[in-house]
């Protein structure tokens, strides 16, 4: 402040200032207070909600009945040097034996040696492949005919073949090119041929290979029905369903015991990690808003009913009852799990692991999972239930199917008793799903139809450009019999395109055949009311504005001919406590429109509201200080202009006084 004080009136200006500005400079102070007061309250409201996202991310192993851990099995070997295993959570609880009797091998094929790594072999062109697949031709030069030039040349031609040199050790010519097949299996031997001239040759030993190629061989069980089972990988999963079986030594004489189990420790886990974010938010939010009649203070968010009211219905939700389950298992306590008296859960693990395995008389980790996840049930087969979100509903839900899914099919237009192949009419490309094939060849012979059929399915079902979209080749009943091409998947996605080559006119096709396949339609129905569904392949998906099944998705593996008029069957949908949880937690978080959201605004606004009256005073105050200043200065200058204009007269008195009359 401006030094006025008064030199000619002697008053204390700055302090009678002050005095007149201290009532606003306190309401400055109080708002200042309050304005620290609803920062805590911010601050410890974040707390909350950061412990909502961590009880969200917990609920996350229990809310989806697809990916629960409490339905994970584990698989267990005796001798995981020979077998280790996975298991999906399909896989059925059992003990099961096995013999690896040989493992796969890729087929290995090596040259003669040579003296030096720059030896030049001739020129002109190889042939070089892997199995069905049609050989890579590699152009040799001499700007690529050294052996390790070759080598580089096979790597690059993406052949279904990896070269290498190997150092044999011996004293004149150590050097070999090894060759071998990048798939493992009796399918998958390395073919080659050479047309080269000049320079050393390029033959490789193919009677003497290096490694043999050979399917890998297990044989399930001991007994007179034992069934052994032949792959070209040493990962099988066909012999145990929901069980991958990977291969790592073989011992015919060894029996080794697969123990496919419920993942007790895993759902142990996630139940624990539930109820541990469960309680912290519970203990975090009971101190944020609790009161000390000691010290007669309370917690930050005292008073806030909209903390406290997120609070109750949580725990109402997690001590409620699920609909759609049996009684022994439709609540908390049927797994061990109780609420003490402070609102927090316990966990009794004896109980929980006891469920989890099995041991309680009808019930188990399936009915576990439903407890906690959005699950769905069927009173039809061929209709399933997939998954469903946030806004799918409970309840029954009646599936209309009007149209199966439909896989592509190509028919030959001509038909033959018995097909001929030989060189001039044995290769062919096709599509299958969107996905061309390499060039494939048909191996020389006459045929039967019945044989061209499996042969035409192995070799096309064998393509690693078609990267796993398979076809089945049928025969029909007419006389001369014609092939069919069907791919084996359902929906818009299903394609059968035939191209080019000769073997298309053998088998009886034109050759430019093409068919795609279409995706299940259909509806919803609860209580009377269709809402629309999308078809894609055989899910049938809930359109997104649905009331009650919306983002629903149910497999419907049903063919035209059993449909029926109406409703094919009902899916009964139960949401679970985890489920329940996380839809609510998804609303209270929902970035536009949540709770969480409209409670953070409010202090926020009530923050920039104190700001601003805060802002409008101390500009008052500034006014309101200068203004004084001003008026306190005028005053010292009308004081001290009076007291001149006295001394002045006082002089002039005393002059006069002094005057003889």
């Amino acid at each position: 402040m401006l030094g006025i004080d008064g030199l000619v009136t002697g008053l204390d200006t700055s302090s009678i200032i002050e005095g007149l500005l201290s009532i606003q400079q306190n309401k400055v102070a109080g708002l200042n207070v309050r304005r620290s007061e609803i920062l805590q309250k911010q601050s410890s409201f974040a707390g909350v909600e950061a412990r909502l996202q961590s009880l969200r991310t917990a609920l996350g192993q229990l809310a989806s009945n697809q990916n629960s851990t409490l339905r994970e099995k584990t698989v267990s070997s005796s001798n995981e040097d020979g077998i280790t295993a996975a298991a999906s959570d399909d896989a059925i609880s059992g003990t099961y034996r096995l013999r690896v009797d040989r493992l796969a091998s890729a087929h290995q094929v090596a040259t003669s040696g040579f003296a030096e790594l720059d030896t030049e072999v001739g020129t002109g062109t190889i042939s070089i492949g892997a199995g069905s697949s049609n050989p890579v031709e590699i152009e040799i030069t001499e700007e690529n005919n050294s052996i390790e030039a070759v080598v580089d040349s096979i790597n690059a031609a993406d052949a279904g073949v990896t070269a290498s040199i190997v150092n044999d050790g011996s004293t004149d010519t150590p050097y070999r090119i090894l060759v071998t097949s990048n798939k493992t299996g009796a399918a998958n031997e390395i073919n080659f041929s050479s047309d080269l001239t000049g320079g050393e040759s390029l033959a490789f030993d193919f009677d003497n290979p290096v490694e043999v190629a050979a399917n890998s061989s297990v044989t399930f069980g001991s007994g007179a029905g034992a069934i052994t089972v032949e792959n070209e990988s040493n990962k099988i999963n066909n012999l145990i369903d929901g069980v991958t079986l990977d291969l790592r030594s073989a011992d015919p004489n060894e029996e080794i015991t697969l123990t496919v189990e419920q993942d007790v420790e895993a759902g142990v886990e996630a139940v624990n990690g539930f109820v541990t974010a469960y309680n912290d938010f519970i203990k975090y939010v009971n101190d944020q808003v609790q009161y000390n009649s000691e010290t007669e203070t309370g917690g930050p968010l005292l008073g806030e009913r909209a903390v406290t009211s997120i609070q109750n219905d949580i725990q109402f939700t997690m001590t409620g009852i699920v609909g759609g389950l049996t009684s022994d298992m439709n609540r908390l306590t049927s797994i061990g799990i109780s609420v003490e008296d402070t609102g927090l859960l316990t966990v009794d693990e004896s109980r929980l692991r006891s469920v989890l395995s099995g041991s309680e008389e009808g019930i188990g980790a399936e009915d576990a999972a439903r407890l906690f996840s959005l699950s769905g049930t069927s009173d039809r087969n061929g209709l399933g239930f997939v998954v469903g979100s946030a806004s799918t509903l409970a309840g029954e839900v009646e599936v209309d199917i009007t149209a199966a899914a439909t896989s592509a099919s190509v028919f030959a237009t001509n038909g033959a008793d018995s097909i001929t192949i030989d060189d001039t009419n044995n290769t062919f490309r096709l599509v299958v799903d969107g996905q061309t094939s390499s060039e494939l060849t048909l191996e020389e012979g006459v045929y039967t139809p019945e044989e061209m059929a499996s042969h035409l399915e192995s070799v096309i079902n064998g393509d690693s450009e078609l990267n796993g979209r398979t076809v089945d080749v049928s025969v029909d009943g007419g006389e001369p019999p014609r092939l069919t091409i069907t791919s084996e998947s359902l929906g818009s996605t299903s394609e059968v395109k035939l191209q080019s080559g000769p073997a298309w006119q053998a088998l009886g096709f034109a050759g430019d055949e093409t068919d795609s396949g279409t995706d299940v339609e259909g509806n919803f129905i609860v209580n009377g009311v269709v809402e629309s569904a999308t078809g894609r392949g055989t899910l049938l998906i809930g359109d997104e504005g649905n009331a009650a099944t919306a983002d629903l998705q149910v497999r419907a593996n049903i063919n035209a001919a059993d449909l029926t008029e109406g409703a094919e069957g009902t899916i009964t949908v139960t949401r679970g406590l985890a489920s329940r949880l996380d839809s609510m937690i998804d609303d209270l978080l929902d970035v536009e429109n949540g709770q969480l959201k409209t409670i953070n605004d409010r202090f926020t606004a009530t923050d920039e509201g104190i700001q601003d009256s805060i802002e409008r005073i101390n500009i008052q105050v500034e006014a309101q200080q200068q203004s004084l200043i001003s008026q306190f200065t005028a005053l010292e200058s009308i004081v001290g202009n009076l007291q001149q204009t006295g001394n002045f007269l006082s002089a002039q008195f005393s002059g006069i006084s002094g005057l003889s009359i």
